[in-house]
């Protein structure tokens, strides 16, 4: 700790994603001069939309965590203006997965729905049902205690977070090391057991991540805001703003400076330099890491983590714009595929498709925004990328097997197809800068592994988002943000102060 003077006042803040855009806001309201600088001339990075033809195409949020009052996040998007006279739109179930001959498995959100709905399936796999949805309901209890991070944590603060994780304590023991594939094994009924595995269809995705969605879902504590991705990320951009942050778009930095032990500012693409008294990299971890500070203040952990920990994979997104109405079919469906096909080196036997109908801001009237979410293989997306006709004609190819898989369950849907945009991994690693074209870095394990917002050896800088802490997305960008905030805050022995938008 630094004592009670304030000796640092001037922030850069690299990258204008969710991370960089939190940790702009926090550093603003506790009296820190900030400037974010984002390579891309639109804020949010992962967290984004895009418009064709009168459509929009929602890139990232399914979902957020803490749309009332119950989890901590809540506070948090309170804090950041984000969800502030927002409608959130709630579904009834979280999707549907679809079997060859038409058999549907209907993922409620009301645990005692799904309870129901799984019995009338499968009446011999009572037993693992009554077992899945006793889970579930202990799940419910559970609640995150703090969003300081950890090293900031007081006894009480300990206290506060076993007191919250007692009664789901035994639960989490017996579970923390299975994964959902391994949890699906358990049902007879060859349908169910396939189905609910296709509900996280991850190698090694850690069955207490479902467990916490889906009793948070019951809960009522997650949904979607109103006008997508892009808006929600404007929000945010609006508050940090408010708060009187500045921010350049179309600015690259290409390196960190580093002067006496000491982050001192960045060095842009252009060659332009930009001085502060602190550092804080909220864009991807690998390339600040290997690039901008030219691999010097890599740990073993850390080299460990980018050598061999497992990311959440590559992905594709096929968008269509459709001039027909889908707002009475189920709002995110899994059909499974007559055999599997290989999509760009991906082995595939079913296709998940989305549509957007209850936020009237996607799509005009009448029409209707459907999206299918593919894994696909960085590596082969990167070597065609060498070869633009090749590129298009494969991202033609992808859009085509979407479409006819569409076709099959709604006839005459092909003639109604206004729009078609296809991205691939290439095309979220050339926007937004993330390693391998992962969507949300680290894959989850189960177990809250963090790598932490500092790097030994290196003073006035700090590390924010999803690559500073196992399981990424929306939520831990904006908390690692917020975090590094707090830490910085009482290094510079200032109390951290938030309030909201």
């Amino acid at each position: 700790m630094r004592g009670t003077l304030i000796t640092r006042k001037s922030v850069i803040i690299i990258g204008g994603g969710i991370a960089g855009l939190s940790a702009g806001c926090y550093a603003r309201m506790n009296g820190y001069d900030t400037h974010i600088f984002e390579m891309h001339n639109i804020p949010g990075g992962l967290c984004t939309s895009w418009k064709r033809k009168g459509y929009v195409f929602d890139g990232c949020l399914h979902w957020l965590v803490g749309t009332t009052g119950g989890p901590k996040f809540y506070d948090m998007w309170r804090e950041l203006g984000a969800i502030q006279n927002r409608r959130i739109i709630y579904d009834e179930d979280f999707m549907q997965i679809v079997g060859k001959g038409g058999k549907r498995f209907i993922v409620y959100n009301n645990i005692d729905r799904l309870e129901k709905h799984m019995k009338e399936l499968s009446p011999a796999d009572s037993k693992t049902i009554n077992e899945l949805i006793a889970a579930l309901k202990k799940f419910k209890r559970m609640e995150i205690p703090t969003l300081k991070p950890g090293e900031l944590y007081t006894k009480m603060d300990i206290l506060k977070m076993i007191i919250s994780m007692w009664p789901v304590m035994g639960a989490m023991n017996k579970y923390s090391k299975m994964t959902h594939m391994q949890f699906s094994e358990k049902f007879t009924d060859p349908f169910l057991r396939e189905a609910f595995n296709d509900i996280f269809d991850f190698p090694g995705f850690p069955f207490t991540a479902f467990l916490i969605t889906q009793a948070w879902f019951d809960n009522g504590w997650q949904g979607f805001p109103e006008g997508g991705s892009l808006e929600f990320s404007k929000a945010i951009e609006k508050r940090y703003k408010d708060l009187g942050g500045k921010v350049s778009y179309r600015s690259k930095v290409r390196n960190i400076i580093v002067e006496n032990g000491a982050a001192v500012g960045v060095r842009m693409e252009d060659g332009t330099e930009h001085r502060a008294d602190v550092v804080i990299s909220a864009c991807d971890g690998h390339e600040t890491l290997y690039d901008m500070l030219e691999g010097k203040y890599l740990t073993e952990k850390l080299k460990t983590f980018y050598d061999s920990y497992p990311l959440f994979p590559s992905g594709m997104q096929v968008s269509l714009g459709i001039a027909r109405d889908f707002s009475d079919e189920p709002h995110s469906q899994v059909f499974k595929l007559d055999g599997t096909v290989n999509i760009t080196g991906v082995p595939v036997d079913k296709l998940l498709f989305k549509h957007y109908c209850k936020d009237p801001t996607i799509a005009p009237k009448g029409k209707s925004v459907v999206a299918s979410f593919i894994t696909a293989d960085h590596a082969y997306w990167k070597k065609l990328g060498g070869d633009r006709a090749k590129y298009e004609a494969e991202k033609e190819n992808v859009a085509e097997l979407v479409i006819s898989e569409l076709e099959k369950h709604y006839p005459g849907v092909r003639q109604q197809i206004e729009a078609i945009d296809v991205a691939s991994p290439t095309t979220y690693e050339r926007y937004t800068g993330n390693w391998q074209g992962s969507y949300m870095g680290w894959m989850n394990s189960g177990q809250r592994k963090i790598l932490g917002s500092r790097l030994p050896g290196l003073k006035n800088f700090y590390m924010c988002g999803m690559w500073t802490m196992v399981g990424g997305g929306v939520p831990t960008a904006a908390m690692t943000a917020r975090g590094a905030v707090e830490i910085m805050c009482k290094e510079d022995g200032k109390k951290f102060l938030t309030t909201h938008g």
